[in-house]
């Protein structure tokens, strides 16, 4: 998308006066000099070159070689004011969308001002006549590369060729754009800004020339730099809840004194759980994408409410021994499990692995963390313990517990898997749909201090 570079041989060689040695050090500095005014504004290359042919001319005097000297310097300079006051407009125009000082910082350094022609205003390089012009976009022709004959034919319009290329230039950058706009944005920094070689097909608000063709090139800088991220740390912070119970299998034991028979007690506690998390973001990047940023911090999640779960028990058991038949008997007046209390407790990293739009992508990471589970469990119940004889039986307990209430603690320490979808809406909101200890949560992260206004 960028202006030709010229190849050693040249085409401009055959254009220039034959007093001009080809193999000269001059020759070269002329030709460095068609180039440089070519991406200043390809016109110019017309005037250079006429200039140069007048200069060596014996057919012009002195005083007019200084008078044409002038004209062509005059001309150079209102090309580079221009330049400087386009450049000037477009950055400020562009950075009125944005407030983050970094993001500014970075625009700032990729629309640099051009320099201007040394407060000299200069003259525009106007041409009136039809043949001049074509001649004029002949030489832009071949500057581009679109012509590779240094040899003008007279019928052929140099004039609609040129704009023909110019066009199919600049909708490539409404291609990029698009593209830009439909997914995310990776780097496209070379390509985006060598639009600025091209600051004379557009007006100082940025609009090309060419009506039927409704490209802006602020618009493109701004969609541009939407999706960059600030070179600051950046906190977090994350609310939410799961979006089923959350369920807990439990296995308690009641042992009895004197009694060889533990009552284990079964059941599955089923509760929401409320999320709290922190985090910092740190970037590999300053551009979002796969990888562009880890997020590390700490989340927290809490069952919420309470559920009491009853469970009765009846039941005898008998077994053979030496001395006889064993049997043990229990039978509870009340039973229940309740005040069960999880949290967990995660160290977590995570980083963007897929991106479907600008605003919607997944997630992946681990969590590494404790997970401590405790609950209550209430029981009255009666037992007894006997051994069967032949002919008489021996007790060996026979009692009630009273009233009373066991805290059961289970610690669980390990890794776990993170994956979340997540949708960003203006850099600050983040709605996420994530699953891991294998259950899905729900949640709404704030992002902060980065500011972005548009």
């Amino acid at each position: 998308m960028t202006h030709s570079s010229f190849a050693e041989d040249n085409a401009f060689y055959n254009l220039l006066p034959n007093s001009i040695d080809k193999e000269s050090a001059q020759m070269a500095s002329v030709i460095q000099l068609i180039d440089v005014y070519g991406r200043l504004q390809p016109d110019l290359i017309y005037e250079y070159i006429n200039y140069l042919n007048m200069y060596y001319s014996d057919s012009i005097s002195f005083d007019s070689t200084k008078i044409i000297k002038k004209t062509f310097q005059d001309q150079t300079s209102f090309a580079k004011n221009s330049e400087a006051k386009w450049r000037s407009d477009i950055l400020d125009l562009t950075l009125q969308h944005f407030d983050n000082k970094y993001v500014r910082a970075r625009i700032q350094k990729e629309i640099p001002i051009a320099a201007a022609g040394q407060n000299n205003p200069g003259i525009s390089s106007e041409l009136s006549d039809k043949n001049d012009i074509n001649h004029r976009d002949f030489m832009a022709c071949l500057y581009y590369g679109i012509i590779q004959s240094p040899l003008m034919t007279q019928e052929m319009d140099y004039t609609l060729l040129r704009k023909e290329h110019e066009d199919q230039t600049l909708l490539s950058y409404q291609a990029l754009i698009d593209k830009i706009q439909r997914s995310a944005s990776y780097n496209y920094s070379n390509e985006i800004y060598s639009v600025l070689d091209y600051w004379y097909l557009f007006d100082n608000k940025g609009t090309y020339l060419d009506s039927s063709h409704p490209i802006n090139i602020v618009d493109i800088f701004v969609w541009h730099n939407k999706y960059r991220y600030s070179q600051e740390p950046n906190l977090s912070l994350t609310i939410g809840s799961s979006v089923i119970p959350v369920s807990f299998d439990y296995t308690a034991n009641i042992s009895f004194e004197n009694v060889v028979t533990e009552i284990p007690i079964n059941g599955t506690f089923n509760q929401p759980h409320a999320i709290f998390g922190i985090g910092l973001n740190l970037l590999t990047s300053k551009w979002e994408g796969p990888l562009s940023k880890f997020d590390l911090g700490l989340l927290f999640s809490s069952s919420i409410g309470n559920i009491t779960k009853e469970h009765t028990l009846e039941t005898f058991h008998a077994w053979e021994e030496s001395s006889g038949q064993r049997v043990e008997r229990f039978v509870n007046n009340y039973l229940r499990t309740e005040n069960f209390r999880q949290l967990n407790i995660d160290m977590y990293v995570t980083t963007p692995l897929i991106y479907a739009t600008h605003n919607l992508h997944l997630e992946a990471g681990l969590l590494v963390g404790l997970s401590r589970s405790t609950y209550d469990l209430v029981y009255n119940i009666n037992y007894s313990s006997s051994i069967k004889h032949p002919s008489v039986n021996e007790v060996f307990a026979i009692g009630n517990t009273g009233d009373k209430v066991d805290t059961i603690s289970d610690n669980q320490f390990g890794v776990n898997y993170y994956v979340e979808l997540t949708y960003t809406y203006n850099k600050r909101m983040k709605i996420g749909l994530s699953i891991s200890r294998n259950w899905p949560a729900l949640s709404i992260a704030y992002n902060w201090p980065r500011k972005y206004q548009y």
